[in-house]
């Protein structure tokens, strides 16, 4: 009798251990579009999981197959951008075209490795330059972006400049357009010193001033590297805001979802406004707000163009609910509807192709939690394996559509973990089925000592 229940406990166990998810645990669904030929898929997770999961960890997320299996997954996270390189770069100004009448000539002397030794002019009258050569002979990687030290100028400036580059100094192509400033309104200072190349490669660059009369006088250049692999791309969203009541220039606004956000930018109404802001955050509406980080916002005319803050970058933060705070020093931000920026770098899943199509994503759960059930540990070896062999493939996600609806995000238990709950139940039972079976046994001893 007793080795008939131990032989029901062990079977009823495995079929326990055996439990893993089921679509109908989860609220939504998203289609999966799998290229064919692959064994190993790489997805970016859409907003839309953000939106509608429940755990911050993303521990309510699985891919099935179409026999309604899980199939081996794991969640990858972005790895934090790499330290950049930085390189100063030898510079050297130019003069503007001469006038008519006026001699002008340009000696530039090289190494014969290309390296810039010396640039001279024969012009007597001193004007300030009108161009700077830059050598970036020396530089190996490509150049994402320049940044500009000058001397000061107490009445500010904003430029335009034009960047070009050569390998021969000889033959100028253009590269990019762009404006540096630096304003100053009350105690609030605006500043931009940085051009963007995205990673240009040539041995020479010119920084051409397009305004008449410039007045910057350059005093150093540094270059910004490229880091060996690109920086994930991040996805951006616009929001608006509602305003506090009874509250200046305080705001709220709701991400919708836990997005791991990582840099923000307001939206300024009216052009010509400059204002110091701050973020605040927190998971739940009824938690403290706590200060994230605060900056200047502007967005200012000139006769460059229009000047436009760059965004705040803060550590990777999952908070949903968001309040902004705008100072009302210089006039705040006029009339017009406030919005936010915020961006930041989705995550990754990255399956195995085990069963029939179609496969699908599934997630939004208060009952499932996957994260001791992926194989986190095997399939990020896999790649390395034999890179040749094992590619990863991009996978696409459709939209999202419902399963079991809100039903799924309630707290309660679910048929894995009832199996749980069974399995430890079915554990201590046997526990006293082996405890009952040493007693008789023991007895049965001490009767045929006696």
């Amino acid at each position: 009798m007793i080795r008939a229940a131990l032989l029901l406990l062990i079977l009823c166990a495995n079929q326990a251990m055996a439990a893993t998810p089921l679509p109908k645990d989860f609220a939504w669904k998203s289609s999966l579009n799998l290229p064919p030929g692959g064994t190993l898929y790489e997805l970016t997770l859409p907003a839309a999981v953000y939106r509608g999961t429940v755990s911050p960890d993303l521990a309510d997320i699985c891919v099935f197959n179409g026999r309604d299996e899980m199939v081996p997954f794991t969640l990858t996270t972005p790895p934090l951008q790499a330290v950049k390189k930085l390189a100063p770069l030898p510079h050297f100004p130019l003069p503007e075209t001469p006038l008519p009448g006026e001699k002008l000539s340009i000696r530039i002397e090289r190494r014969t490795t290309g390296e810039i030794v010396t640039v001279s002019q024969n012009r007597t009258t001193a004007k300030p330059p009108a161009a700077y050569l830059l050598d970036t002979t020396s530089i190996k990687e490509p150049i994402e972006s320049l940044e500009f030290e000058w001397s000061d100028i107490p009445a500010g400036f904003v430029e335009r400049v034009s960047v070009e580059g050569s390998d021969d100094l000889e033959h100028w192509r253009h590269v990019t357009t762009a404006t540096l400033a630096a304003l100053q309104r009350g105690d609030n200072r605006v500043e931009q010193r940085q051009i963007q190349l995205s990673g240009i490669k040539m041995r020479y660059l010119r920084i051409v001033q397009l305004d008449p009369g410039s007045i910057i006088n350059v005093t150093r250049v540094t270059a910004t590297l490229a880091a060996g692999s690109a920086e994930p791309a991040h996805e951006r969203l616009a929001i608006d805001v509602t305003a506090i009541p009874g509250q200046t220039g305080e705001f709220t606004f709701d991400l919708g979802g836990q997005m791991p956000l990582d840099r923000i930018r307001l939206l300024l109404p009216e052009r010509n406004s400059l204002v110091k802001v701050a973020y605040f955050s927190r998971p739940r509406e009824s938690d403290p707000w706590i200060q994230r980080i605060e900056g200047v916002s502007y967005r200012l005319d000139s006769q460059a163009g229009e000047l436009s803050s760059p965004e705040l970058t803060l550590p990777a933060n999952r908070d949903r609910y968001w309040k902004l705070k705008i100072s009302e020093a210089g006039g705040g931000t006029g009339t017009g509807k406030v919005k936010v920026a915020v961006a930041w770098r989705p995550q990754k899943i990255l399956f195995l192709h085990r069963g029939d199509a179609p496969f699908t994503l599934a997630f939004g759960s208060g009952r499932v939690d996957t994260r001791t059930l992926r194989g986190a540990d095997l399939l990020s070896t896999l790649p390395a394996t034999d890179p040749a062999k094992v590619k990863i493939v991009r996978a696409e996600a459709g939209e999202a559509i419902t399963l079991s609806g809100e039903a799924a995000l309630k707290k309660e238990l679910s048929a894995v973990t009832k199996k749980k709950l069974l399995l430890w139940g079915l554990l201590l039972l046997g526990v006293g089925l082996l405890a009952l079976m040493a007693l008789r046994l023991g007895k049965q001893m001490q009767s045929n000592g006696g």
